[in-house]
C-alpha cells in the first residue's frame, strides 16, 4: 500500500477511504503533451466531448477545468485557453484552437 507522510509526522496510507484527513478528497487530473497526426500537421480543435460521471462519489455535479495549453514546438510557451464549466448536462465543450501539441485539462471534480 503506497504511503506518504507530511513535516508535522503524520503518516498516511493513500488509496484507502473517501476522505483526506477528514476533509473532503478533490479528484483531479493532467495530461502530458500529446500529438494529433504524429506531429506533423497543426489541427484545428473546435469542440471537446466529454466521458464523465458526475452523479458518483457524492460529487458536486461540477467539473473545472481549468485550461487547455497548446504549443507548436517543444520548449514554446504554452497559449493557456479556458477555464471551463462542464456540469452533468455538459456535451461537449467548445473551443476553438490550433496547435501541434495539446495538454488537457487540470480538473477538480
Amino acid at each position: 500500500m503506497p504511503l506518504g507522510a507530511v513535516s508535522g509526522g503524520v503518516i498516511y496510507l493513500h488509496e484507502t477511504g473517501n476522505d483526506a484527513a477528514g476533509q473532503p478528497m478533490v479528484a483531479s487530473f493532467v495530461t502530458g503533451y500529446f500529438e494529433i497526426s504524429e506531429g506533423e500537421d497543426f489541427p484545428f480543435i473546435d469542440q471537446i466531448y466529454l466521458i464523465l460521471n458526475l452523479n458518483g462519489w457524492g460529487s458536486s455535479q461540477r467539473a473545472n477545468p481549468d485550461e487547455f495549453l497548446v504549443v507548436n514546438y517543444p520548449g514554446d510557451a504554452p497559449v493557456s485557453y479556458g477555464p471551463y464549466t462542464v456540469t452533468s448536462s455538459t456535451e461537449y465543450i467548445s473551443v476553438r484552437f490550433r496547435a501541434r501539441q495539446n495538454r488537457y485539462p487540470s480538473s477538480e471534480f
